[in-house]
Order: C-alpha cells, then sequence, then structure tokens
C-alpha cells in the first residue's frame, strides 16, 4: 500500500504549492514559481488546505467505524468535516484559512438540520472540485474489491452527496476515482486517460451530464492547446485541467508549477493535480525542499500508518 503514502503527501504538497497562487492570473513562464506563504491567504509558507483535511476527516471516519459498517463512513465523515471548520481539527493552523463555498454552505445546512439528503448543494452553478480529493478514501476502502460499474458509481454518489448533491458531481467523481485506480493499478496518465475515455457512462448518467464532459470524454483533451484550458474551479473544468496536465507533465515538479502556471483555481486543481501526481511519480520524486517547507508532515506519517495497519 505505498500509494497511500506517495497520494497523501502528493496532495498535501500539491496543495501547500498551489493554494497560495489561488485566483493569480496564467502565468506559462512558470521557471520561478515556487512554495510561499502569506501571498493568496493568511497562513504560513508549506501550509496544506482543505482538500487534505477533507481526506484526513475521511481517514478518520473510515477507521471509527470500518468494522461496524463494512466501512461505509459517509455518515460520520459529516461531523468531523464540520470538527475541522468549527474546532482546527486536521489542520495545520489553528484557524480556518480556505473552503469551497460549496462545502461551506453544505456544512451549513448539515449543522442545521442533520440530514445527508438535503445538505448537498443541487444548484447547476456550484458544482465545484472541492470533494473529489475524498474520492482517495474511497479507493484506500475497495482497491481490492470487485465491483461493477453500478455498485462504484453508487458508492461513489454516498461520498459525494452530502456537499455536492447533483448528478454532473457525481460522474465527476466516477471519472477522478478510475483515474486514480488506473495509476495505482501502474498505467501511466495518458494509458489511464484512455481507459477513462471508453467507460460506458451512458449506463450510469444521463445523456445531459455526460454531454458536459464532452471535451473530455467524447473528443480528446490533449488535442487542445493550454490556452483553451478553463481555469475555473467547475467540476467539469476541473477534470479537464488535472487530467490534461497529467498528460503532458515530465515529472512531479511539472505537474505542480503547470498547474499554477494555467492561474485561476489553483488551489484546488493543485490538490486534485498532486494527487495522482503523488501515486504515479511516487513520494521520491517530489522536491526535498518542498518537502521540508510542508507543515505536520509527523501528523500525516501518522494517519499513513494507521490506514496501513487497518
Amino acid at each position: 500500500m505505498k500509494y497511500i503514502k506517495d497520494g497523501l503527501f502528493g496532495l498535501a504538497v500539491g496543495e501547500a504549492f498551489s493554494v497560495q497562487h489561488d485566483m493569480e492570473e496564467r502565468n506559462i513562464r512558470f521557471e520561478d514559481l515556487e512554495m510561499q506563504g502569506y501571498r493568496a491567504y493568511d497562513a504560513p509558507k508549506g501550509s496544506y488546505s482543505d482538500d487534505t483535511c477533507e481526506v484526513l476527516a475521511c481517514m478518520d471516519s473510515y477507521l471509527k467505524t470500518r468494522k461496524k459498517s463494512n466501512g461505509l463512513f459517509y455518515p460520520t465523515f459529516m461531523d468531523n468535516l464540520c470538527n475541522w471548520v468549527n474546532n482546527n481539527d486536521y489542520a495545520c493552523v489553528d484557524y480556518l484559512f480556505d473552503i469551497s463555498k460549496s462545502t461551506r454552505f453544505a456544512l451549513m445546512n448539515y449543522w442545521r438540520d442533520k440530514d445527508l439528503e438535503t445538505s448537498g448543494l443541487t444548484e447547476d452553478n456550484r458544482q465545484d472540485g472541492s470533494f473529489l480529493a475524498r474520492l482517495f478514501v474511497l479507493l484506500i476502502m475497495y482497491k481490492d474489491v470487485e465491483m461493477d460499474d453500478l455498485s462504484l458509481r453508487d458508492n461513489i454518489i454516498k461520498i459525494v452527496k452530502p456537499t455536492h448533491n447533483n448528478e454532473v458531481s457525481f460522474m465527476g467523481g466516477f471519472i477522478y476515482y478510475e483515474l486514480l485506480k488506473y495509476l495505482v493499478d501502474g498505467d501511466t496518465p495518458k494509458e489511464a486517460y484512455e481507459k477513462i475515455r471508453k467507460i460506458q457512462y451512458n449506463k450510469m448518467f444521463s445523456e445531459e451530464t455526460i454531454n458536459k464532459y464532452s471535451r473530455l470524454i467524447e473528443n480528446d483533451i490533449l488535442d487542445l492547446l493550454v490556452k483553451d484550458i478553463n481555469e475555473d474551479n467547475s467540476v467539469v473544468s476541473i477534470l479537464e485541467s488535472v487530467i490534461y496536465i497529467l498528460c503532458i507533465s515530465v515529472n512531479y515538479q511539472y505537474s505542480i508549477k503547470g498547474t499554477v502556471s494555467l492561474g485561476g483555481a489553483t488551489g484546488m486543481r493543485g490538490s486534485l493535480v498532486g494527487l495522482p501526481a503523488g501515486i504515479y511519480y511516487a513520494y521520491k520524486s517530489i522536491p526535498k525542499e518542498w518537502l521540508n517547507d510542508l507543515r505536520n508532515k509527523v501528523y500525516l506519517e501518522k494517519w499513513i500508518r494507521k490506514i496501513r495497519r487497518s
């Protein structure tokens, strides 16, 4: 289960590097980019943010409930996310400095009603990609479990729905899960992408939803130029840019700097590129100076040990 350390540190370092460049203009010349602090957010250098915290909250729920519920941790991870927002659980600084609007509003709904069926947002304009990193924990749970596509889709929905209750997000979660799974199995990013394009999505999702992913699924996203890659934080744009950057990158460092150079929602995109890039290129590929700057390394190692022993 080496991929757990590769993925978690790839996620945390990618997020810590990219989050302080959030919402900057596109800059194709990225040679001089470096990890910074107190730039986009009031947080020190090397601070990971919400995506890493959400993964840790899900890991905690999985470890505490796996024997009682066959690993289905989705009822309790929302409580853990509330503890993250209210008490800074899982964070690397003692205050909240970044959270997506979709997750924040969903947690407000859940805190008020304690209803997983109605907490997630359904509006089309709130389909960001802030939930995608959670699928890493689902992969840890089900890596060696044989499931057909419909069963996998249903399990993904249980993880996504409490914060993002719409089919576009469900399909996005399915795509990201499959990307991670193929990389863990040893495929290159390009090989994983080709397999993703061949999945029979029409058996699981509506035509309207599938059409939103047409640039990624029906066409070849790699035929586009960098200037054609959108920089917003919608789940469709996030997945397009994540797969595009992974497929054109040559190492972990290039993938993160390339992500930041796109501008826009770099914090979210950097974490979601960092996770699969960490899996593919491995922990040893992460620049030592970035690892040295990362906060809470011992804390992250603790979670890795817990998961490996489970």
